[in-house]
């Protein structure tokens, strides 16, 4: 069995497991860790931001269909998109969309920090393709 074969083999092992019984915000603390980027780096830990365990709960729901969010600039507030949008990945695949002001600014946002978010995440890139 070739190398992608065996990638292949283990992205659809991964994919035909069962869902977490963590909360949203839960599964986030035990499989997050912020880099360097962060003023908070290491083990992800929504003690002192208890909103956003809220946040992560409407996430959750499956009734919720839109968020908006009206906080201060520098509050977590796109960490809290991307960890989101991991969790969905690895619990709760649904089709998701990410708007920014351009395609150049979305390309930039997702390499510099969407993508690497997501291949430090190991449940979230135990289902990634292999670059």
């Amino acid at each position: 069995m070739s190398d992608s074969e065996k990638a292949s083999e283990t992205i659809l092992r991964n994919a035909w497991r069962p869902p977490s019984d963590l909360s949203a915000w839960q599964w986030a603390e035990k499989n997050v860790e912020l880099d360097n980027t962060s003023s908070l780096p290491g083990k992800l830990s929504f003690d002192l931001f208890p909103c956003s365990k809220y946040f992560m709960d409407c996430t959750q729901n499956r009734r919720t269909r839109r968020i908006t969010l009206m906080v201060s600039a520098q509050s977590t507030k796109t960490q809290n998109a991307i960890i989101a949008v991991m969790w969905r990945v690895a619990e709760k695949p649904i089709p998701t969309m990410w708007i920014m002001a351009s395609a150049d600014h979305c390309e930039e946002f997702a390499k510099k920090r969407l993508y690497p978010a997501m291949r430090d995440c190991p449940p979230v890139a135990a289902l990634s393709p292999v670059e």
